[in-house]
């Protein structure tokens, strides 16, 4: 009934808890019109001075030994980032990728995004509840 996984399918599932490889085999560069992606769509290259951007809090599983309050500190801790950077890095374009991410890992999560002011906040909420 049951079959042992083969390798490749293990290295398979390890990439959808990697935010990095899921980024770069999901994302696509028209991210702005998100109904125009396909199969063919040429995906985007995540930069190496922008790993920092990524959100890490999908490695942590929940520790069955631990309470609920602990395995939520664990999972805050590496999913929060203050960026505090120079213009045109993609501060927002990473903060709007981590939204994407949320979906697929919380199914029925909340996820919380703040900014500066509403004109910001609207430029990244927009493009992720359509």
């Amino acid at each position: 009934m049951y079959t042992k996984m083969t390798e490749k399918e293990i290295r398979f599932m390890e990439c959808w808890y990697d935010p990095i490889t899921l980024t770069e085999c999901l994302i696509s560069e028209n991210i702005k019109a998100s109904h125009t992606w396909s199969y063919n769509a040429k995906c985007i290259k995540v930069r190496p001075y922008q790993f920092a951007m990524m959100n890490y809090s999908y490695h942590y599983g929940i520790n069955p030994n631990k309470s609920d309050r602990d395995n939520f500190s664990y999972k805050k801790v590496a999913g929060t980032i203050f960026n505090i950077a120079a213009r045109n890095i993609g501060k927002s374009y990473f903060l709007l990728i981590d939204a994407f991410l949320t979906v697929i890992h919380g199914a029925g999560d909340e996820s919380c995004v703040a900014s500066c002011d509403d004109t910001h906040l609207k430029k990244i909420g927009k493009k992720s509840i359509n």
